[in-house]
């Protein structure tokens, strides 16, 4: 389960910088003031997430962390190229509270099936499933993300042709034989097939997330006997 949620995670947070930079012309001190309410939503859910996960069914809590998250990502994936800081911000934020609820509770709910003395080696395990999930959704959205931009931006160029009227009544197309002309339509062409590959990855990290909402459901509830607090061990349910 873990696996599932780090990949999605980790992929939909590693997309906004290169968007940011790449696309929208930010500088780095602005895309970071972009991030920063990411942080801020999953510092507020962190801070609330762990001892709700006592009162609440974490699977609902998981569930419920996904859901934002593929919210959030919903809305991403209908960004243009003329998307204004507010809407990176917001998004960011909701994504943020979706992130700390589903990564704490998920965590709460690991270590609570576990006697003490296997907590270390246990930390150890989570922490190599968190990094190889990180590790394989980075890869594989980016990879998409190449790989999808190239395939439109063939696509978009197969219109480039004097014989297309949408192409002929715009100005920078009054001559195709230029080479100046070529240059500038050939970097609209380019922008315009990444901007479409990432609304692709943010549409495949949404469906994603609303795929391991099934799964979640399918794991046990940790119920604990609370006749000896000091020694009581873990029961499932």
């Amino acid at each position: 389960m873990g696996l599932v949620v780090f990949t999605t995670l980790f992929a939909a947070m590693a997309l906004i910088p290169p968007f940011a930079q790449n696309l929208l012309g930010y500088p780095v001190v602005t895309t970071g003031l972009v991030l920063m309410p990411r942080g801020i939503g999953t510092m507020l859910t962190m801070m609330v997430a762990g001892r709700l996960s006592n009162k609440i069914d974490p699977r609902v809590m998981i569930s419920s962390g996904l859901l934002v998250m593929a919210w959030s990502l919903y809305e991403m994936s209908k960004f243009d190229l003329q998307v204004d800081i507010w809407a990176l911000t917001w998004t960011g934020f909701v994504q943020g509270l979706g992130m700390g609820l589903s990564m704490i509770t998920l965590m709460t709910m690991a270590f609570s099936t576990l006697p003490p003395q296997l907590r270390t080696e246990a930390t150890g395990v989570y922490n190599l499933i968190r990094n190889i999930g990180g590790s394989v959704g980075i890869s594989v959205a980016f990879t998409l993300l190449d790989r999808n931009g190239q395939i439109i931006h063939q696509s978009l160029a197969q219109h480039i042709t004097p014989y297309n009227q949408a192409l002929s009544a715009s100005p920078m197309a009054s001559d195709l034989s230029s080479t100046h002309d070529l240059v500038m339509l050939n970097g609209l062409i380019t922008r315009q097939a990444a901007m479409i590959a990432f609304n692709n990855d943010f549409k495949l990290m949404m469906i994603l997330s609303l795929i391991a909402i099934p799964v979640v459901m399918m794991l046990r509830r940790p119920k604990f006997d609370k006749s000896s607090p000091k020694e009581a061990a873990p029961v499932m349910e």
